[in-house]
């Protein structure tokens, strides 16, 4: 699709390295870019209830 392809282009040009599925981010491959931590945990927040 267009669309993505061209955003896709927009994230790179903003300094992305990685583009990939949210069930995907804790996979890789040897040699994959990588700023050294795991990338979910910036995108997950943990709560919790007490009842």
């Amino acid at each position: 699709d267009r669309a993505e392809e061209e955003l896709r282009e927009t994230f790179f040009r903003a300094g992305a390295v990685r583009i990939t599925a949210p069930d995907r981010m804790s996979s890789g491959y040897s040699g994959e870019p990588h700023d050294g931590e795991m990338s979910l945990r910036r995108y997950v927040k943990r709560v919790s209830a007490e009842v």
